[in-house]
């Protein structure tokens, strides 16, 4: 076993280490985050975004959460400062009581609300797209006892309808809105997220049943309700991979309630 010990800069990535150390097994380090230089990550290309649909995320916000807590890890960082190591150095003491660390604005959840803000005007977010086949069509129409036939009776719609086809229902697929937002949209460090309704819909163009079928989210707007609440107005779009048009307009407002 030898010893190789490497003096590389301050801030230095994982690669760059790994090509000073060479060929080796066995590396001891030490160092320390540097959470001011997090990186930017763009959710989107995880599941092919479409050109122009990429936005980027800030991780110091919306990665770095601790999830059994429910806390920004920036807050465990503040709470360390505030706790300084015993025994300490008389002038490092003084220091720290004269001067002490920035809080995160006051309540850290009202931080996290603020941050949301940055997301207004950014291109939309594209969900991965969903089958809407005909067992969901059938099972939703149980469900609501909307059993009309343009929906259920294949034979009658193929040769009366003027869609050719059985279509979903509208309110059918209204309610795969929180499943597409799931998909592509996080709320890192909120203790609830609610429906708050809607602002208006529009139903624009049928969905066959047998369609692909995926919805985009533009953030329009963000209201702090109260310290740590946030009502947030999304721009929203439903359209089936094949169609020329979307399916579905609408305002969806969504409430975050952080803590």
């Amino acid at each position: 076993m030898s010893l190789r010990p490497i003096d590389p800069p301050f801030f230095v990535p994982p690669w760059h280490v790994r090509k000073l150390l060479g060929d080796c097994t066995t590396a001891v380090a030490g160092g320390a985050e540097s959470m001011s230089r997090a990186p930017y990550a763009s959710p989107a290309l995880r599941f092919g975004a479409r050109r122009g649909d990429t936005p980027v995320v800030d991780t110091l916000l919306g990665a770095l959460h601790d999830p059994f807590h429910r806390i920004h890890m920036g807050t465990t960082a503040e709470n360390v400062a505030r706790k300084p190591r015993q025994p300490c150095p008389p002038a490092a003491a003084r220091r720290y009581h004269d001067d002490p660390p920035t809080p995160l604005i006051g309540n850290p959840a009202v931080r996290l609300v603020q941050s949301l803000a940055g997301f207004v005007g950014q291109p939309a977010i594209v969900s991965p797209s969903l089958l809407i086949d005909q067992e969901m069509t059938d099972r939703f129409a149980l469900v609501t006892h909307d059993t009309q036939w343009i929906h259920v009776d294949r034979e009658r719609a193929i040769a009366q309808s003027p869609y050719g086809h059985t279509i979903a229902h509208g309110f059918l697929v209204l309610s795969l809105l929180t499943c597409w937002q799931a998909s592509c949209i996080a709320f890192p460090g909120a203790a609830v997220v609610l429906n708050y309704g809607f602002d208006k819909v529009r139903f624009t163009a049928p969905i066959r049943s047998g369609a692909r079928v995926s919805a985009s989210f533009a953030l329009a707007q963000v209201a702090e309700t109260r310290p740590g609440e946030a009502r947030c107005s999304w721009n929203v779009t439903v359209q089936a991979d094949d169609a020329r048009r979307p399916s579905v307009h609408a305002d969806w407002l969504i409430m975050a309630r952080y803590e």
